[in-house]
């Protein structure tokens, strides 16, 4: 078991469940992953064995907002917007 005094830091993304490994090699881990929220991950899982106090980070590489003409700051604000949306349906915001 896993203590919650083990966890010493939150990062947290979103993908789907049914990736392949190669997926995973390739393209996930630095171009695409998704926010929080529009993926499938049991983040709420995750959520629910960590302190409550440790501040949550995100690594959300996201080209498909990207190509959708979002720049760098407009990306950030809507993958925070969108993590703080799915962060309260959880019951965690």
């Amino acid at each position: 078991d896993l203590a919650r005094s083990d966890i010493g830091s939150v990062q947290i993304c979103d993908g789907p469940l049914t990736a392949t490994e190669e997926d995973y090699k390739r393209r996930e881990p630095f171009l695409d992953r998704l926010p929080p929220g529009d993926g499938e991950y049991p983040l709420a899982n995750l959520l629910s064995v960590a302190p409550t106090d440790l501040p949550i980070s995100l690594e959300v590489p996201c080209i498909r907002l990207r190509n959708k003409g979002l720049g760098s700051r407009d990306l950030a604000r809507e993958i925070v917007r969108r993590t703080r949306a799915h962060l309260a349906a959880l019951g965690f915001g």
